[in-house]
Formats: C-alpha cells, sequence, structure tokens
C-alpha cells in the first residue's frame, strides 16, 4: 500500500504565482464587488487615495460582515470549494477571489470587518510572506486598525467590511513608475466595467456602487426600457447538474431598435453607439451578475446585420461546472449538452435581425416611388441602380430635349458606378450620417417640390392637397414628412 506524504506548496512561490493567472483590474474589482454582493450588501463606496504620497484603493460595503473566525476563515486560501453547499444568490467559486484578485494587482491586502459591534482585521503581506516561506497571515492590532483609511466609515456601519489595498507594484511596472496615475485611471476605466458586469443589480435598485462619491451608472445591453426593443418569450431548459439534479436555464431574445430610434439616454446606456455591432450575441449571467458577453460561442458570427441580436442566458450557480466558470468569473464555455438548444434561438434572432436591418435598406423594385432599386445578379449579389421610372426622374427627362436626357442619363450612370459602399457602410455602422436637413436645405426642398406640383397641374388639373400627398409618396419628398406642412403653406400663398 502506497504511503502517504505530507507535501503542501511553499506558501511564497505559490502566493507568487497566483498573482499570474490572469485577473485584468477590472475583473479584480468586479471579483471584490461579488463578495460585498454575496455579504448582502446593499451599498458599495470605493475609495481612492486623494494623495499621492499614501497610495491606496478601499472597498467599503454595508454587507453581513464577519467575526474574527470568519474573517480568517474567508482569509485561507481555497477557503470554500465549488462543491461545498452555498447559498442560491452566492457569485463565490472557489473561495480564491478576494485573495487572488487582491494579490494579482497589489502586494498588501488588508481586510477589516464589522459584526455585532466588534471590529477584527488581517492581512497578507507578499514581502512577509516570500521572507518567511510560511502561510503567515497578520493579525492587526486595535491601533493599527484604527490607523487604516477610511476605517471611520466602517465604524458607522451596524456590519460592514472594508478590503484595503496597497502597493501596486504591477501597476507601477505598466506605468512606468507611475503608481498613481495607473490607478486612478484603472478605477475610471472600471466604471463603465462595473456598470455592465452588475446591470441587473443596479437597475432593480438593489445595489448600489460609488467611486469616490459618485454613482455607477448602469448599462443596458438590451435596452429593456425602450419599448421599440422586441423582447423573445423565455425559454426555459432544463438540465441536470454534476448531482444528478434537476437545474433550469433561461434564454431570452432581444432585438435592439433602429439607430435612428435610439434617444441619446439610449445610447449613453449601451455604452456608445459604436459598441452595438461589437457586443451582439450571448450574454450569460450566473446569479444574475455577467459572466461573459459579445461572443456567439462559434454557433454564429459577427456581422452588421446581426448587430441588433442579443440572447440573455440566465444560469444557475450549480452550474458551474458544465459550463466551465474560470476563478476569474471572465470567461465560460458553451456545454455542448444545451448547444443544440440553443442553436434554435440562435437561427432565430438572427433571421429577425437580418430582417430588420434589410427591411430598413431594401429597395423594392415594384416601389417606383423610390429613386434607388435594389437588384440581385445571378449570384445574388446586389446592385444599387437609380430608378429611371420613378415620378421625379421621369418628370425631368420628360421635360428635356433628347440629347439633355442622355446626358443626364450618363450622369446617372456615373452615379451608380461610383457610389462610395464602404464609406457609408462605414458611417450607418457608426451612427455617423446626417440626415437632418438644415433650414436652407428645407426651403430648397420645398421649392422643388412646388415647381413639381405646379408642372404636374398645368398637365393633369388637381386640387393642392391631391397634388401634397402624391408629391409626399415620392423620393425624396416622402423622407421629411415635416416639409408638408411647409409646402402647404408655399401653396397657399401663391
Amino acid at each position: 500500500m502506497a504511503r502517504k506524504i505530507n507535501n503542501p506548496p511553499s506558501a511564497d512561490v505559490l502566493m507568487d504565482s497566483m498573482r499570474s493567472i490572469g485577473y485584468t483590474f477590472n475583473s479584480a474589482v468586479a471579483d471584490i464587488i461579488d463578495n460585498s454582493i454575496s455579504a448582502q450588501a446593499h451599498r458599495i463606496d470605493i475609495f481612492v487615495s486623494p494623495d499621492p504620497s499614501e497610495i491606496y484603493l478601499c472597498f467599503l460595503d454595508d454587507g453581513d460582515g464577519m467575526s474574527r473566525n470568519d474573517l480568517i476563515s474567508a482569509m485561507k486560501y481555497g477557503s470554500k470549494g465549488p462543491e461545498e453547499h452555498r447559498n442560491a444568490d452566492d457569485l463565490g467559486r472557489f473561495g480564491l477571489g478576494l485573495k487572488s484578485a487582491s494579490l494579482s494587482q497589489c502586494t498588501e491586502l488588508i481586510v477589516v470587518s464589522k459584526k455585532d459591534g466588534k471590529i477584527a482585521a488581517a492581512s497578507w503581506n507578499i514581502p512577509v510572506v516570500k521572507e518567511s516561506k510560511e502561510w503567515t497571515l497578520l493579525e492587526l492590532e486595535p491601533e493599527e486598525i484604527d490607523s487604516l483609511p477610511n476605517i471611520e466609515q466602517l465604524k458607522e456601519k451596524a456590519n460592514g467590511t472594508l478590503v484595503i489595498w496597497r502597493n501596486f507594484d504591477i501597476i507601477r511596472e505598466v506605468n512606468d513608475g507611475k503608481e498613481y496615475e495607473g490607478l486612478t485611471n484603472g478605477v475610471n476605466e472600471a466604471c463603465d466595467y462595473l456598470g455592465l458586469i452588475f446591470h441587473r443589480f443596479l437597475a432593480n435598485k438593489s445595489l448600489e456602487i460609488f467611486i469616490n462619491g459618485s454613482r455607477i451608472e448602469t448599462f443596458d445591453p438590451f435596452l429593456e426600457s425602450n419599448k421599440k426593443t422586441e423582447i423573445g418569450k423565455p425559454n426555459d431548459i432544463t438540465i441536470k447538474d454534476e448531482d444528478d439534479a434537476e437545474q433550469h436555464i433561461t434564454v431570452t431574445t432581444y432585438l435592439l431598435p433602429y439607430l435612428k430610434d435610439l434617444t441619446e439616454s439610449d445610447k449613453k446606456e449601451l455604452g456608445g453607439v459604436s459598441k452595438i455591432n461589437s457586443m451582439q450575441g450571448f450574454y450569460v449571467y450566473r446569479n444574475k451578475r455577467l459572466i461573459i458577453y459579445g461572443t456567439w460561442f462559434h454557433m454564429s458570427y459577427r456581422s452588421e446585420l446581426a448587430k441588433y441580436a442579443r440572447i440573455k442566458v440566465d444560469i444557475p450557480s450549480a452550474l458551474d461546472g458544465i459550463w466551465k466558470i474560470d476563478i476569474k468569473k471572465q470567461s465560460a464555455e458553451l456545454p455542448p449538452i444545451i448547444k443544440r438548444q440553443l442553436q434554435k434561438c440562435v437561427e432565430n434572432v438572427n433571421y429577425s435581425s437580418r430582417r430588420k436591418n434589410e427591411h430598413r435598406l431594401t429597395l423594392k423594385a415594384e416601389d417606383n416611388n423610390s429613386l434607388w432599386q435594389k437588384n440581385l445578379t445571378r449570384e445574388k449579389k446586389a446592385v444599387y441602380k437609380i430608378n429611371r421610372d420613378s415620378p421625379l426622374i421621369r418628370q425631368i427627362l420628360q421635360t428635356v430635349e433628347a440629347c439633355d436626357a442622355s446626358k443626364i442619363n450618363i450622369l446617372l450612370d456615373s452615379i451608380e458606378k461610383s457610389i462610395p459602399y464602404h464609406d457609408m457602410y462605414t458611417d450607418e455602422a457608426n451612427d455617423n450620417i446626417d440626415t437632418e436637413l438644415t433650414e436652407e436645405e428645407k426651403a430648397l426642398l420645398v421649392a422643388d417640390a412646388v415647381s413639381m406640383i405646379k408642372s404636374r397641374q398645368q398637365i393633369n388639373p388637381a386640387t393642392n392637397a391631391v397634388a401634397i400627398e402624391a408629391i409626399m409618396s415620392i423620393d425624396p419628398y416622402r423622407q421629411y414628412p415635416e416639409i408638408k406642412s411647409l409646402i402647404e403653406k408655399e401653396l397657399s400663398n401663391e
């Protein structure tokens, strides 16, 4: 029988190695927020040191807090394994997040917690561990606790926890020694990230996050508040977890409104117009906390026609193993067992998104009121042509001499062959096309419309009302319904 040997890891080597598992600054900060949410916190304050001479980052919450014994246990690496029972709303996974996330960014982690009127504090300090080569956790004395930043705010709370990061060696290294500047820049960039990752908590007011007193605003990738967002019926998928117990995954599809239907507030909530295309795809939530987003899991591909498509997937923490949620809670893998069931959702939402775009962009051949027509070649590729049968073009060609009509057709052919497709695509994708009329352009359009109406009335007498309705049904006038009243006013003055 094999002999058992106790062979613990070297504390200094393992702790140093754990710093390199891939946390970004954003994901490390989010991991601390996870702990506060799991502790039932309703408010979290993040403080950056106001003075570069003493650099620190603090996280203060009003959660349940921890007793001394609970704190010592929480500071232990692997304090709670993934197989251990957790509350349904617990955002933890491996019992490593607090330590590994914090020490991926700094060399000193201090945690102070208050529960039932008692305060306890403990610290991991990498230089101390490297010197002792032991798992040497430091327990702070009362006078040391009293000298910590933001400790008075913790004392004012009934219960809560204060997490302090110090000595940002990695930030200092990648910012050419500018530690304070690197830290403040990182915190500023984290605002948008936290607003997205925790947007469902922030939206229902169960959580507030402040950075130096400024509230973090929520981002909503689905724009559920916009009436023109198309929300599919939630689809429930039943799957067995690793313990053979039934678990439920909820899948909901979304189609965002057209760019022209987005208010400035909508665009801000989405994180900017440029994010609409890049953030299409799946949004996987674990206990309402966003884990991964903006991917199709190789079930589709990112495209302009699919940019309005979003699929929200809610999974319980009991399925962490099947989804392969990593320590950082930054990535997940789509389980093959449900891929087939999700494929239909992908196809449906992408089809709807394509139809939505094509409905807006397609110019039907039978619509003679349009200035443009879209035709297809044998290879099913689109060719855009100016519609010679549109009322506007037809009337112009009929009122000029044959030689001039020929020249006009040559001009129209040249325009068709020189359409700047690439630039138009780029500008449209970035909502960078100005479709608003200036007052001068409105006046010119009204003058043209009045001229056309008068010409028509000479050939086919009609009342102004009938003529105006006719002119407002063709391009380019029908694109600007606001000029109708101006045309009416102009004709009434004749």
